[in-house]
C-alpha cells in the first residue's frame, strides 16, 4: 500500500487484488456406441478491486493498461471511504456446460451444446469531482443485484454422402447458435448521472467516512441540479439473436 495526496486530503491506495477461487466437476464419456458426452459444472468467485486488463469496471474497456482505476484514490473507495473490495463485474457464481454428440448409422451426426450461468453483479456508479469525473462504485460492487441467469443452446447437424465406392465424400451441415432465440439481458446501465452538476466531494471528510454519496445525489436531484440517467438499471445489451449457418465440404 502507498499513500497518495489528492486535491484535498490524503488516502492510502489499497493493494490491487483479483482472486479467482473455483471448484470444478467434470464428466467425460468418450465416443463409443455412436455417442459422446462432456459435462462440466463450476462453482467460483472472482473477488477483489482490480478487474484485469479488460477493465470491466468501465463497461469492458478493452485496451490494456489504459483504464482509470488507479488514476485517483477516490476511485478505489466506497461511500464510507473504505477500500472497495467485492465480487468483480465478470463474476459468475455457477456455470454449467454440456456437449453431446450422436452419430446415426445412416450418415447423420447431431451435436448440441448447452450452457447455463448465473448473472453478473451490478454496482451503481457515479462520476465525482468536477473537471475530472472520477468513476466510483459508491454503494459497493454488487449494490443492485445481478443480471438474469444466462442460458443458451447451440445445435449442429451434419450428413455425409459417399460417392460410389471411392473414398470421396460430401458433407453438408447446419450450425445453429442460440437455437431458442433467447434474448436475455447481459448488461445493465449502472451510471446514475445523466446531466447536470458533477458532485463535489470534501475528500478529507470522504476518507474519514463522513460523506454519504447517495444523500449527495438525492439532494442534487431534488434541487434540480442533476438529472438521472433514464437508462439507469435498465438493460443496454442482450444475447445475440439466433444465427444459422449452412456449409458443405468435399473430402477426397
Amino acid at each position: 500500500m502507498r499513500r497518495l495526496q489528492g486535491a484535498s486530503g490524503v488516502a492510502t491506495l489499497p493493494k490491487p487484488r483479483r482472486d479467482y477461487d473455483a471448484a470444478e466437476f467434470a464428466y467425460t464419456k468418450r465416443l463409443s456406441h455412436n455417442w459422446s458426452l462432456y459435462a462440466n459444472y463450476t462453482l467460483s468467485r472472482l473477488y477483489g478491486n482490480y478487474p484485469g486488463l479488460s477493465e470491466s469496471d468501465e463497461n469492458g474497456r478493452t485496451s490494456p493498461n489504459t483504464g482509470r482505476i488507479y488514476d485517483y484514490p477516490i476511485e478505489m473507495m466506497d461511500t464510507n471511504g473504505k477500500p472497495l473490495y467485492g465480487v468483480l463485474p465478470t463474476d459468475r457464481t455457477h456455470q454449467f456446460k454440456a456437449q453431446v454428440v450422436y452419430q446415426f448409422p445412416f450418415g447423420t451426426s447431431i451435436g448440441a451444446n448447452q450452457g447455463l450461468a448465473s448473472g453478473l453483479p451490478i454496482g451503481r456508479s457515479l462520476s465525482v469531482i468536477p473537471g475530472h469525473s472520477y468513476p466510483i462504485y459508491y454503494a459497493g460492487r454488487d449494490s443492485d443485484g445481478r443480471t438474469p441467469k444466462l442460458s443458451q443452446t447451440d445445435l449442429y447437424v451434419q450428413h455425409e454422402f459417399r460417392l460410389g465406392k471411392s473414398a470421396k465424400r460430401v458433407q453438408v451441415n447446419m450450425n445453429v447458435q442460440n437455437l431458442w432465440d433467447q434474448r436475455t439481458a447481459i448488461n445493465y446501465s449502472n451510471t446514475v448521472r445523466r446531466a447536470g452538476v458533477t458532485p463535489s466531494v470534501d475528500e478529507n471528510a470522504f476518507y474519514a467516512g463522513q460523506v454519504n454519496l447517495q444523500s449527495v445525489v438525492d439532494q442534487l436531484i431534488t434541487s434540480g441540479q442533476m438529472s438521472v440517467n433514464q437508462q439507469f438499471l435498465l438493460p443496454t445489451s442482450f444475447q445475440d439473436p439466433r444465427l444459422i449457418r449452412f456449409g458443405a465440404k468435399f473430402l477426397f
